[in-house]
């Protein structure tokens, strides 16, 4: 190995993990973009993820080429992007944790759990609520084994974004 291209190598790994940007800036963006996020897939999306749209999983492309920029700033090395990936973690879990010991929060992190069928009869305003055609909703019944209306005693939308039945007897 010569000597330039010994220099050079080293030249590379240098770029690669220089920070270019400080490093507080890119907390700072990371987080606001976190956040941003959050309430954007917190109130406009709720469903489980075998039922996005394709509308759903095209905003979910378009958003993250959108804040690709925004968040990364002058980011070019390894180090940059890596301070935005922890940060972005760090949020995920700090909001999980904070669900978890802290019980009044869950009302603001999650979304309540809602009704959707009681007692054989369908709950229209949860299901406008939560842009859900009765035939999404028979197809996540069908799913857990219902062919009836007749047959649910109670049907919620969880905070995940599944749904779950407690049949009659």
């Amino acid at each position: 190995m010569s000597f330039r291209s010994a220099a050079w190598g080293a030249l590379m790994l240098d770029d690669l993990f220089a920070l270019n940007q400080p490093v507080l800036g890119s907390i700072i963006r990371a987080t606001a973009i976190f956040w941003a996020m959050f309430f954007i897939f917190r109130f406009a999306l709720r469903r489980d993820p075998g039922s996005l749209s394709v509308t759903d999983i095209l905003f979910v492309v378009i958003i993250s080429e959108a804040i690709q920029n925004p968040m990364a700033g002058k980011a070019e090395s390894l180090s940059d992007g890596l301070v935005l990936v922890g940060t972005l973690v760090f949020w995920n879990m700090a909001t999980d944790a904070v669900a978890f010991y802290w019980p009044p929060s869950r009302r603001f992190l999650e979304a309540p759990a809602r009704v959707l069928v009681r007692h054989g009869r369908i709950n229209v305003r949860a299901l406008r609520a939560e842009w859900l055609t009765r035939g999404e909703l028979m197809a996540k019944l069908r799913e857990q084994g219902v062919e009836h209306l007749e047959e649910v005693k109670l049907a919620m939308l969880e905070a995940d974004g599944s749904v779950s039945v407690v049949r009659s007897e």
